[in-house]
């Protein structure tokens, strides 16, 4: 199925397990996610740390378990309202790294910053907001920066260009 898809798009499944094939209603094998082509998987993601209590260990459990399938990839971090309002933007950003920094490799992971304020609320991120968070993730969090991060939160008509354009920022796995 994804096979057919023209060479420079990538499709990606929006969630995986981690225990692999078996009676698991609901949840995507990875192996059926690569069975019909696709290249990536979509872990992280708010709506799953929030309704499906997918916790940093899971998330964790999850990435090891996709990337030793084959699969790349987009691993979601972001912060509500309350906590950019509070100016802990980057320190929730942070804490949903640090347990996958070992694991994020720039040919394998691409972290997309999801503000979940700007998910659902007619309220959207700014190209510059973006770019800012991914800036100080980048510098203050993880530096020198080995996975791609792009902004998550969706196409915006209106801001569609500015997001595509915008430069790529990146996440390391180490401190200076």
């Amino acid at each position: 199925m994804c096979d057919s898809i023209k060479a420079d798009i990538a499709v990606a499944a929006q969630n995986c397990n981690f225990k692999g094939n078996g009676a698991f209603t609901g949840e995507c094998s990875c192996d059926q996610i690569a069975d019909i082509g696709c290249k990536w998987v979509v872990l992280g993601h708010s709506e799953r740390r929030q309704y499906f209590k997918e916790d940093n260990e899971i998330l964790k459990t999850k990435l090891e378990y996709a990337l030793s399938k084959g699969l790349k990839v987009i691993y979601c971090i972001g912060e509500s309202l309350e906590e950019r309002q509070a100016g802990k933007t980057i320190d929730v950003c942070k804490s949903q790294l640090e347990p996958v920094k070992e694991l994020l490799k720039a040919d394998t992971v691409v972290i997309a910053y999801e503000p979940i304020w700007a998910i659902g609320t007619g309220v959207t991120a700014t190209p510059e907001q973006a770019q800012e968070t991914h800036k100080q993730v980048s510098a203050r969090a993880y530096e020198p920066a080995p996975a791609p991060m792009r902004c998550g939160e969706g196409p915006v008509p209106r801001l569609a260009d500015a997001q595509i354009r915008a430069p790529r920022r990146s996440v390391s796995t180490s401190r200076p």
